[in-house]
């Protein structure tokens, strides 16, 4: 569980803490209440990658949900760097988003607010970039088709099947896992409920896969006024683990009632090989399989293809194909012809 804890004036509290509207408030922020504006910010990063590569992209995305629904929110994407320099250390700081970058530090905001919870999902993850050269491949190999899930992991398969053995590095490479600084850190903050996380004005800090208890015993963390977590032993920033600080206030900014969060979104995501529509891809490989079942038949084939020549295997591979759905079945069966002989 990562902790995410409110600041009051610099000192660190569980939001679990007092009720809403009775909350003590840090200085120059103004109570949340009902029928007033509700704003929600990035206000800094702190990040710590292990094992980076080099001239990955850093994209930041934010997932918000007000209304009470069961359905996942659609990626609002706050930020977007093809060039993020991390220091010796792997260590990289964003205090200012700046005019050149795509992007923006704002969350949420609602001119009027009237007690909705709110869920928030904060992603930070460095994109491996597609190759379009091996798109292009698949497709030519395979055939566009649509409206199922793909599943990354057995796409090699899918080449072996209709493409040939000599994509299977390419495609591995290709949907090498994007590499997660923060996989999705967690926040749901509600009005005037107890024994849940308050939404209140302040300053909250969400560190990844952290403790609350560690940083509310003794005293020995605060956030300074320039956003940072700080050990007091020392003076030093906590460097640990990643962390990043959001701002709750309930101030009115008429430019901000006709913020688009969305705005450029999809034309950005297209870009890389993961989001709500990874383009290409998807659209290229997406109906091959229907279900587990199928990827773990077509898995077992591959497998045993290197000793095709024996004839208890091809009875094995027989066995795997008819197991199949029919309509997988059909797609697999010249992949099975040519491995058997018939």
């Amino acid at each position: 569980m990562s902790a995410s804890l409110l600041s009051v004036n610099g000192k660190l509290r569980s939001l679990f803490d007092s009720a809403t509207i009775s909350e003590e408030r840090a200085y120059g922020y103004k109570q949340v209440e009902i029928a007033q504006p509700l704003i929600v910010r990035y206000l800094y990063f702190f990040l710590k990658h292990k094992g980076r590569e080099a001239q990955n992209e850093l994209m930041i995305s934010t997932y918000v949900k007000a209304a009470e629904t069961k359905e996942g929110a659609a990626e609002a994407i706050n930020y977007f760097d093809t060039d993020a320099k991390f220091d010796k250390n792997n260590h990289l700081r964003i205090k200012d988003f700046g005019a050149e970058r795509y992007g923006h530090p704002l969350c949420y905001y609602t001119k009027s607010y009237v007690g909705e919870s709110l869920y928030l999902t904060t992603k930070i993850m460095e994109l491996d970039k597609v190759d379009t050269k091996v798109v292009n491949a698949i497709q030519k190999g395979i055939g566009t088709i649509t409206s199922m899930p793909a599943f990354a992991a057995f796409l090699p398969y899918a080449a072996g099947a209709s493409v040939g053995v000599s994509l299977f590095q390419k495609l591995i490479d290709l949907f090498n896992q994007d590499d997660a600084i923060v996989a999705g850190h967690d926040l749901d903050l509600h009005f005037a409920l107890e024994n849940v996380r308050h939404l209140q004005s302040g300053r909250i800090v969400c560190i990844n896969k952290k403790e609350e208890s560690d940083f509310l015993s003794g005293g020995k963390y605060e956030l300074s006024q320039d956003n940072r977590l700080i050990d007091m032993g020392t003076g030093n920033e906590y460097t640990d683990s990643s962390y990043f600080v959001i701002q709750v206030d309930s101030k009115p900014n008429k430019k901000l009632e006709s913020f688009d969060y969305y705005f450029g979104a999809s034309d950005l995501l297209k870009q890389t090989n993961r989001g709500g529509d990874p383009a290409e891809i998807v659209t290229t490989i997406v109906n091959l399989f229907k279900g587990y079942k199928d990827l773990a038949a077509i898995k077992e084939i591959e497998d045993l293809s290197i000793d095709a020549h024996d004839e208890e295997v091809k009875k094995k591979i027989r066995a795997y194909h008819k197991s199949m759905s029919r309509d997988i079945r059909s797609l697999y069966l010249e992949r099975v012809r040519e491995l058997t002989g018939g």
